[in-house]
């Protein structure tokens, strides 16, 4: 089982403490591995840590679609100045052609 002893100054530091000892407590021994998941809800404060992360993942997935719909909008940009530049081009050489 999975006992956290250190006092923390910050869930991050918490988190991080959480981590080792459940990679320590999973050594090589004949007993089961604990889950990071398993030794969060043993612990104070778990509960808060855990909506906190995951607040933190639902702004990035946000950011994330931000920046997809950035790059989209770059993109349909790009084809739309390649399709004016090549309607250009077209326009020149029928113009070259005419002259002649």
């Amino acid at each position: 089982m999975f006992v956290c002893l250190c006092v923390c100054q910050s869930q991050a530091e918490a988190a991080d403490r959480m981590l080792i000892m459940a990679a320590v407590s999973g050594g090589s021994g004949g007993g089961s591995r604990m889950s990071l998941y398993d030794s969060l809800r043993q612990t104070n404060g778990a509960a808060s840590l855990i909506e906190s992360l995951q607040s933190e993942l639902k702004q990035r997935e946000g950011e994330v679609m931000q920046l997809q719909v950035v790059e989209v909008s770059t993109i349909s940009l790009f084809q739309t100045v390649q399709l004016v530049h090549f309607v250009l081009t077209n326009v020149r050489m029928m113009i070259i052609m005419i002259m002649m």
